[in-house]
C-alpha cells in the first residue's frame, strides 16, 4: 500500500514503513533474505531473456496442483490455502516462481554451464576445515606426536586443548570454506593435498 509517498505494510491492522519492516528482517537468519534475493534475481533474469510465464501455463500448472492435492472444487482448493494462511495472489506467485526457474534453467544450454564451471571453478572448490588453537609450539608438536602415533582422536584434542572456544566445542570444525575465507598458507596446503 501507499501512503503519500511512503511504502507500508499492514500486519494484523498496523501499518508498518517497509524501512521498519526490513530492519526487522536483518534479525532473522539469511534464508529468508537469501531466498527474496533468489526471487527479485529470477524475475531480472526472465526479463533480460525474454521468459515469462503465460496465463495459461500457470493456470496448467494450478490445476496439476489441485490434482494432485485432490482438491477437485474451487472451495476445497480455496480451503487449502486458507488451512494454511496462503493467499490465492500468494500462492499464484509462487507458482509462478517454480515456472519461471524452470525456464530459465532450460534456457541455459550444458555447454554454459560447462564453460561457466571452467571458469569459475576455483572461487567454488571449498574444503571442510578443523583447527586446534594452541598457544605454543611445544603443546603443538606433542598433539601432532599423539595424531601421528594414532594414539588420539582429532576432535576430542580440539575439544580439549583448542583456545578458540567457538570451534573447540565442535571438534574444531570450522565449517565448508572457500579459499577467499582462507589464509594464503592454509589455501595453499589444503588446496595442493
Amino acid at each position: 500500500m501507499i501512503m503519500g509517498e511512503e511504502l507500508f505494510i499492514s500486519i494484523n491492522g498496523d501499518k508498518v514503513d517497509l524501512k521498519t519492516a526490513f530492519n526487522i528482517l536483518r534479525g532473522l537468519d539469511d534464508s529468508f533474505l537469501n531466498c527474496i534475493r533468489e526471487m527479485i534475481i529470477l524475475r531480472q533474469y526472465g526479463l533480460a531473456n525474454d521468459l515469462a510465464v503465460t496465463d495459461s501455463e500457470l493456470q496448467k500448472a494450478v490445476d496439476e496442483y489441485r490434482y494432485l492435492m485432490g482438491l477437485e472444487s474451487a472451495e476445497a482448493f480455496k480451503q487449502h490455502l486458507n488451512d494454511r494462511k496462503i493467499s490465492l495472489l500468494s500462492f499464484q506467485s509462487a507458482m509462478e516462481n517454480v515456472l519461471l526457474r524452470g525456464k530459465a534453467i532450460d534456457a541455459v544450454s550444458d555447454e554454459e554451464v560447462d564453460a561457466y564451471i571452467a571458469e569459475n571453478k576455483l572461487s567454488m572448490e571449498k574444503a571442510e576445515l578443523y583447527n586446534i588453537c594452541l598457544e605454543d609450539k611445544n603443546t603443538a608438536q606433542e598433539i601432532k606426536t599423539l595424531l601421528d602415533d594414532g594414539e588420539e582422536n582429532f576432535l576430542a584434542l580440539a575439544y580439549e586443548h583448542s583456545k578458540d572456544e567457538s570451534t573447540a566445542v565442535m571438534g574444531g570444525y570450522m565449517g565448508k570454506l572457500g579459499r577467499k575465507s582462507m589464509a594464503a598458507e592454509v589455501e595453499a596446503a589444503v588446496f595442493s593435498a
